[in-house]
């Protein structure tokens, strides 16, 4: 995973080292149309302590203060899963969205898994079945948006969830690992600020 990380800082991060000011994309509540410009800056490589937390976070270090935004990117599970997280408050509070391996083999099955980090402990997770096809070397297509108290989740332009939750307004976006599990990351990832409409 520090790999799979390094490299997308990389990416991101390669630019002509000037940090554009990011422009807010009005949205609705139903799916929004980004056409802003990206957060950049660097990462914070081990933002959770993994020494400590056993876990593995990557922190977008532009996206800190933000409260709605889209994450967009597309990776491969290479061992168990995929995660990233979002509105990280702190090392200790932040909502966490994985997409795991279930079932493992040619044709895995798969699941999406979200729950909230609170003062360091984890929330209940809710573990929603994801019935499409896939294969061991699937590239997934992923899209997240948070806007407001509701986060919405789309795999291979496919609507997979939507959830709530109000205890985290605002916080940086990054990505997210637990013992075992690594993720290759495919291509730019984009964070956008996003602006509700009334």
């Amino acid at each position: 995973m520090v790999v799979a990380v390094s490299g997308v800082a990389y990416l991101v991060t390669r630019g002509n080292g000037k940090t554009a000011s990011p422009a807010p994309v009005a949205v609705a509540t139903n799916p929004a149309v980004a056409t802003g410009v990206a957060i950049s800056g660097g990462w914070i490589d081990d933002w959770a302590n993994a020494a400590k937390s056993r876990r593995h976070i990557s922190l977008l270090s532009g996206s800190a203060k933000l409260s709605d935004y889209r994450l967009e990117f597309q990776a491969q599970i290479e061992t168990k899963a995929i995660g990233w997280i979002f509105r990280g408050l702190n090392p200790r509070n932040y909502y966490v969205t994985k997409i795991e391996t279930v079932t493992p083999g040619l044709e895995p099955t798969i699941a999406l898994v979200h729950f909230a980090v609170v003062d360091g402990q984890d929330e209940n997770r809710v573990v929603v079945p994801l019935t499409m096809k896939v294969r061991v070397d699937t590239t997934y297509k992923i899209r997240f948006d948070a806007i407001g108290n509701r986060f919405t989740t789309w795999v291979q332009d496919q609507k997979v969830d939507e959830w709530t939750d109000s205890r985290f307004g605002s916080g940086g976006v990054g990505f997210f690992s637990e013992k075992d599990e690594k993720a290759a990351m495919q291509g730019a990832v984009n964070v956008v600020p996003l602006v509700p409409k009334n």
